[in-house]
């Protein structure tokens, strides 16, 4: 027995003037896509940036007032009145 081969009808699409340019019409807007791409990536890594530069910041004045607490807290231990 010979396995059967399934044929399909491959419709025939001759490119014409209309579809080239349609096609042409639906690429155009890519470069403008790619741009908004481009600049939201560049302010996603700005952004990233100055958060990154907020926290070191936020981290040395946390340390600096964990610091300040411990000093005063330490005068409070020696201080006699207390």
């Amino acid at each position: 027995m010979r396995p059967q081969q399934h044929t399909a009808a491959v419709p025939s699409i001759t490119p014409s003037a209309d579809t080239a340019a349609a096609y042409l019409e639906a690429l155009a807007g890519i470069p403008a896509y790619i741009r908004k791409l481009e600049r939201k990536q560049a302010a996603s890594e700005k952004s990233v940036r100055v958060k990154t530069q907020r926290i070191a910041e936020l981290e040395g004045k946390l340390r600096r007032l964990e610091a300040e607490n411990a000093h005063l807290k330490a005068k409070l231990d020696l201080d006699p009145g207390r």
